[in-house]
C-alpha cells in the first residue's frame, strides 16, 4: 500500500537520520542506544531535563529527570535530541523569537522522532492505544502525531484544510 501522504521536510530528515544510524523499527528506539549512535552522553539526575552542545564539533549531553515517568522521559529525550541535532549553543544567548522558533522545531522533532514516519505500518489499522504501546509514548504525543498526519492527508487530498469537516 502506498504511503497516504508525503512527509514534511523535517519529518523526512528525522527518518533519514535514523535510517542512516540503523534505527529502523520501533524496537530500535532505545534512548541509551540512540544517544550512543549519535555520540551523545546521556544521563539521568534529579533536576530539569536539558541538552547542551556548544558547537557542532563539541561533545553533546542530554540529561533527563529521574522523577519523570518512562514515557515522559522519552518525550523529553526526543525534544532534547532535536536541539542537539538541529541547534547548537546556549539558548540564553538567543533572542526570544529565535528561542521560541527553536523550541517549536524541537517539539515537532520530538513528534517525528518518537513515532518516525518510516516505522509506521500504514497497512495496519492502528488505534491510539496501539501507537502508544508500540512506540512507548504518552496519549497526548500519540494523539498529536496521529492528528497531524490526518490533517496533512486531508490537505494533500483536498488542497486545503477545512476545520468543519473534522468536527
Amino acid at each position: 500500500m502506498p504511503r497516504p501522504y508525503f512527509p514534511s521536510p523535517l519529518e523526512s530528515w528525522v527518518s533519514q537520520k535514523f535510517i542512516d544510524h540503523g534505527i529502523i523499527k520501533p524496537e530500535d528506539l532505545v534512548l541509551k542506544d540512540i544517544a550512543r549512535v549519535f555520540g551523545i552522553e546521556y544521563s539521568i539526575w534529579h533536576g530539569h531535563p536539558f541538552a547542551y552542545r556548544l558547537s557542532e564539533d563539541s561533545a553533546a549531553y542530554i540529561v533527563e529527570n529521574d522523577q519523570a515517568a518512562e514515557y515522559e522521559q522519552r518525550e523529553h529525550f526526543f525534544h532534547e535530541l532535536g536541539h542537539i541535532l538541529r541547534h547548537c549553543g546556549d539558548q540564553c544567548d538567543l533572542s526570544v523569537p529565535f528561542r521560541k522558533m527553536q523550541e517549536a522545531e524541537a517539539r515537532q522533532f520530538a513528534l517525528y522522532a518518537a513515532i518516525p514516519y518510516h516505522m509506521i505500518d500504514f497497512n495496519h489499522n492502528h488505534s491510539l492505544e496501539s501507537i502508544m504501546q508500540e512506540f512507548h509514548v504518552t496519549r497526548i504525543l500519540a494523539y498529536t502525531r496521529i492528528d497531524g498526519m490526518c490533517q496533512q492527508i486531508i490537505v494533500q487530498q483536498n488542497g486545503s484544510f477545512d476545520e468543519k469537516r473534522c468536527e
